[in-house]
């Protein structure tokens, strides 16, 4: 496969720059690696349509005959390592540092060494 598949930049800057400027998120905190490499940035665009998902859950206590059950709390992080995790089985190579992840999303390599999650409509 070409290696011009996304053809010329238009514009080129830094990771810190992206993440400054809303571009990118930065998303490590959902520890989650594919091919050896973290799941570390997603688009600020998908980011923001995956928010209104992301539920925060506190920790419940109920009492069930006699006994204490604590059932844990869920940050949004988890709801987000939840839904990835789950993108990433079906994940496919299609060229290389290009992966689909169906229905609509795109993996690239970044330049801090792991994937960034990207909408086609993001390149």
């Amino acid at each position: 496969m070409d290696d011009d598949f996304w053809g010329e930049p238009i514009f080129v800057y830094t990771d810190q720059q992206a993440l400054e400027g809303g571009v990118l998120v930065d998303i490590s905190g959902i520890n989650l690696q594919y091919q050896g490499k973290p799941v570390n940035r997603m688009s600020g665009t998908l980011y923001a349509q995956f928010e209104p998902f992301l539920l925060e859950q506190p920790e419940q206590r109920f009492t069930f005959q006699g006994n204490e059950i604590v059932v844990p709390g869920q940050s949004k992080i988890d709801h987000l390592r939840q839904i990835i995790r789950t993108k990433l089985r079906f994940a496919r190579l299609i060229g290389r540092g290009r992966i689909w992840l169906p229905p609509n999303l795109w993996m690239l390599q970044n330049e801090v060494g792991g994937w960034s999650l990207i909408l086609p409509s993001d390149d």
